[in-house]
Formats: C-alpha cells, structure tokens, sequence
C-alpha cells in the first residue's frame, strides 16, 4: 500500500524516491514546529499575563490603606466642586458661581513643586540629588531624571555645566537650571 503510494506520488511530482522521502520529512518538520511554536507562545503569553498581574498587585499591596483614602476622597472632592450653580433670573448672574472645571475627573498631579527664578534660592547638588529632587529643576521631568540618575551612576558631575553630556540636556535647559545646580 506504501508502495503504491509511494510511486503515485513519484509520477504526479516527476521526483525520485529519496526526494520524495526528503520532501515529505521538511513537511512533517514545519508541521511539527508549527504545533512547537503554538504551544509556545501560549505558554509565554501565559506567563506574560500573570508576571503583569504579580506586578500590579505588588504595587497595589505598596500603598497603605490612607493613601488609597486620601486618592478617593481627591476623586469625590474634584466630582462635588466642577460646577455649583445657583437658580437665577435671566438678567440675574449674581446668583451664578462656578468653579474651574479644567481638571474635572483627572488624577491629582504628584509632581514635585518647580523650583522658579528669583523666589527660590534653593541648590540641588547633583551628584546626590534624588529623582524627586532632580524633577524640581527646570525643564527636568520624569524621563530626563532617570537619565540622569543613570549618567551619575557610570560617573560623576565635575561641574554644573557636566549635566549637558546627559541625552535630553543642551544649553536651553541648563540656562534654565544653572542657578540651581551645584556639584560637591
């Protein structure tokens, strides 16, 4: 039966019995790499998932009970004061108060504050400066921090002026962090 097969195949595909044989192995190879690589990617997407899920309850978990309070009372507090308006007469706006809704249903910014020319002589050593610290200088966010913080662990600031070699740096934004930048 495997002969006849065999030599049914050889005539429709005009081949020899070893290629044919050859032929029929790299088919049974991707089919069996196929089924691999499916049973793979599952199992890795699996793993994917729970690694994010272990992850976000692990920060969950970080917070205290008054911090999470705190954020919902932040909520219900910006909800209640988005508009407060009064009855009035069509001639009558006295009766009328509103409150600014621009920020009405987003998060409470937990930025540090800026620091600002001529209103704070405060110096941020940047060579022991933290994150926080680092994102009250001008123009310095979140990214560029990090940036730094990692330019400062391979070496350290010299001068002032050494912060420019950090990628995201130039002479704008130093010019604007100068006088609050120090290196000890």
């Amino acid at each position: 039966m495997l002969e006849k097969i065999t030599h049914k195949l050889q005539t429709i595909f005009r081949v020899t019995r070893s290629e044919l044989y050859v032929a029929v192995l790299i088919v049974i190879g991707v089919v069996a790499g196929s089924f691999a690589s499916i049973y793979q990617n599952k199992h890795t997407k699996d793993i994917i998932l729970d690694s994010r899920y272990f992850d976000s309850l692990a920060a969950y978990e970080k917070e205290s009970d008054a911090e999470r309070k705190e954020a919902n009372l932040n909520y219900f507090a910006n909800l209640n004061a988005s508009k407060e308006v009064g009855a009035a007469d069509s001639n009558d706006t006295d009766n009328i108060t509103t409150t600014n809704s621009s920020n009405f249903n987003q998060p409470q910014n937990n930025r540090p504050r800026k620091l600002k020319a001529g209103g704070d002589n405060k110096q941020i050593n940047i060579n022991t400066a933290s994150k926080s610290e680092l994102m009250q200088l001008p123009g310095i966010g979140d990214k560029t921090a990090d940036k730094i913080l990692e330019y400062r662990s391979q070496r350290k600031f010299n001068s002032a002026s050494d912060i420019q070699k950090v990628k995201g740096i130039g002479p704008a934004k130093f010019a604007k962090m100068q006088s609050f930048i120090i290196v000890k």
